[in-house]
């Protein structure tokens, strides 16, 4: 690769650093491209998997994520993502059923290592989270308007 197309890659890999709220490596080594494919297809919109040489990843990772920089050894994917909880669904989804290994992911100020990314793999979603709201909120609601209804037919005491 000549010097002026390793100053593009870095470019490009340094500014989807600077848009992504989180970085997730992975170390891909016997996995198929079959399988990255599904793991491309299971992030959708949750995360961008780019695989480019450890070097140019490193010198485009210091500034933003800087925790990341001794972590480029092997074959390693980067996801870069906004949040960490789909995209570790995803990703450990991936380890499981691959080869692959989670190295861990960053969010600029904290690396978490693969039990960090499996953690978050395990709590809820946001779709999930606001689901159990409204579903609580709702049944206050429901109890509410059946104590009040109770009030008014005059079977409640209180």
């Amino acid at each position: 690769m000549k010097r002026q197309d390793k100053h593009l890659v870095v470019a490009d890999v340094k500014q989807r650093y600077s848009e992504s709220e989180y970085a997730f490596l992975v170390d891909f080594t016997g996995v198929t491209v079959s399988q990255i494919s599904g793991l491309r297809r299971a992030l959708g919109e949750n995360g961008k998997v780019l695989v480019v040489k450890n070097s140019l990843n490193k010198i485009a990772a210091e500034g933003n994520f800087d925790l990341l920089c001794d972590k480029f050894e092997g074959q390693i994917a980067t996801i870069f993502a906004k949040e960490p909880i789909a995209p570790s669904k995803a990703i450990a989804a991936f380890a499981k059923d691959s080869s692959a290994k989670i190295i861990g992911c960053s969010n600029k100020t904290t690396f978490y290592d693969d039990k960090g990314v499996a953690t978050f793999a395990a709590l809820p979603s946001e779709d999930e989270m606001r689901a159990k709201l409204i579903g609580t909120i709702n049944a206050v609601a429901t109890k509410l308007a059946f104590i009040v209804q109770l009030k008014a037919d005059g079977k409640c005491a209180a």
